[in-house]
């Protein structure tokens, strides 16, 4: 089974690698945050 990639199914595709790459940045910085607040309200936790 080929996939065709079309004019149509481009702009989809990208839309929804877009959306999977925001996704994990989202969560990558939001853990990034919480280690940080962590740190500040914890700092002899190392």
């Amino acid at each position: 089974m080929e996939i065709q990639f079309t004019a149509e199914l481009l702009p989809q595709a990208l839309g929804v690698m877009v959306k999977g790459m925001g996704g994990i940045f989202a969560v990558l910085f939001t853990i990034y945050l919480a280690s940080v607040l962590l740190q500040k309200l914890f700092p002899e936790m190392k």
